[in-house]
C-alpha cells in the first residue's frame, strides 16, 4: 500500500471471482441502510491495501448467517464517487483482499481495469483520479451540474460588474470588493436592503453574459444522457436558462435550481437538496459535477458523489 496522506491510500485493480453479486443482493437493504446509497450488485476488488486506517468502520450482523459473524464496512471515496470497503467476517476470507461497493460500477465509470491504481480516500475528501466517463454518468440514478465553469462559460465583464457593486455598497465595505466572498456581497446587500439593486446589476449582466456564452466540453454529453438532470446554479435562473437554451440543451435538462429560485443560496446544502427533489432522486445515488472546492464541499454535505469538471471525460 501507498500512503498518500492521512486520509488516503491507494490498491491496485484486481479480477474477481464473480461471487460478489449475489452476496450483494441479499444483504443489499442491509448495506444500503449502513452506507447510504442504494449498492450496484458487484465489487471492486483491490490487492495491496496494507492498511485503511483512515476510514472508521462499523461492524454489522447478518441475522440468520451462521458461517459469518458479520460485516465489516468502511465508507470511503474512489475518484469521488460514494463507496465503502467491505469485508465478510468469516474464517478464510483473505487478508490482501479488499473489496469496494459503490452506487455504480466503479470498473465502467471510473474506467478502470486489472492493475490501474486507485486510490481509497476518506468519506470527506474527493480525489480528481480517475477520470469520470461523462458517457456513463447516467448509471447513476440522476446527475446535477453547476452552470457557469463546468457547462458553460458566460460572457460576463466581472471587473466591471464588481466597479458597480463598489459604487453600490461602497458606505458598508471593508475594503475591496473582491476580499469578499460572494455570499458575503449578497449579505451585506441584504443586510442594509440594497438586495434589489444588486440583483439588479449581478443579474442583468449575467443574462447578458449568457447570449454570448462559452459551451463547455461537458455540455456535449447532456443529451445522451438517459437519466434526470439538473443545474444547480449560484447565477441567476433567467441567466442558466438562457445559455442552456443557446445551446439546443435546455430540453434535456429536468431541473434548474438558481439563485433567485429559492431564498438560499449556493453554497447552502437546501440548493442542492432542492436539484434533488424536484428530480426525485436520493442524494447516495446521484452525482455532482461542479468546478469550485465549494461545489465539492456542497456535494460532500449532502451526501452525493462528486466530480471535478475537469476529471469528467467526454
Amino acid at each position: 500500500m501507498t500512503a498518500l496522506d492521512d486520509d488516503s491510500a491507494t490498491g491496485r485493480v484486481t479480477d474477481g471471482e464473480g461471487d460478489a453479486a449475489n452476496f450483494i443482493e441479499q444483504v443489499a437493504d442491509l448495506l444500503e441502510e449502513a452506507v447510504g446509497f442504494r449498492v450496484f450488485p458487484g465489487t471492486l476488488n483491490l490487492d495491496g491495501v496494507d492498511s485503511l486506517d483512515h476510514l472508521e468502520t462499523d461492524t454489522v450482523p447478518l441475522p440468520g448467517d451462521p458461517h459469518c459473524d458479520g460485516l465489516d464496512i468502511s465508507p470511503c471515496r474512489v475518484g469521488g464517487v460514494r463507496a465503502a470497503v467491505i469485508r465478510p467476517l468469516v474464517p478464510d476470507y483473505p487478508g490482501t483482499k479488499t473489496e469496494l461497493v459503490a452506487p455504480v460500477r466503479l470498473r465502467t465509470v471510473l474506467r478502470v481495469e486489472a492493475g490501474d491504481e486507485v486510490v481509497i480516500a476518506a468519506p470527506g475528501d474527493c480525489e480528481p483520479t480517475p477520470a469520470l466517463n461523462g458517457h456513463e454518468a447516467d448509471r447513476f440514478d440522476g446527475v446535477v451540474f453547476d452552470l457557469d465553469g463546468t457547462l458553460v462559460d458566460l460572457d460576463v465583464d466581472w471587473p466591471a460588474v464588481h466597479e458597480r457593486l463598489e459604487s453600490l455598497l461602497d458606505p458598508y465595505l471593508d475594503g475591496p470588493i473582491t476580499d469578499h466572498s460572494r455570499v458575503e456581497v449578497f449579505d451585506l446587500a441584504r443586510e442594509h436592503g440594497l438586495d434589489d439593486e444588486l440583483e439588479d446589476i449581478v443579474g442583468s449582466a449575467e443574462v447578458a453574459g449568457a447570449e454570448t456564452a462559452r459551451k463547455l466540453p461537458a455540455l456535449s454529453v447532456l443529451p445522451s444522457l438517459d437519466c434526470p438532470v439538473g443545474v444547480c446554479t449560484a447565477n441567476a435562473e433567467e441567466a442558466a436558462r438562457r445559455a442552456l437554451d443557446r445551446f439546443d440543451v435546455l430540453d434535456h435538462v429536468d431541473s434548474v435550481v438558481a439563485r433567485d429560485t429559492m431564498a438560499a443560496d449556493k453554497p447552502e446544502r437546501e440548493t442542492l437538496s432542492r436539484s434533488l427533489e424536484e428530480l426525485g432522486i436520493d442524494a447516495g445515488n446521484a452525482l455532482y459535477v461542479g468546478d469550485e472546492d465549494g461545489d465539492r464541499l456542497l456535494a460532500v454535505a449532502v451526501g452525493t458523489s462528486y466530480c471535478h469538471v475537469e476529471q469528467f471525460s467526454v
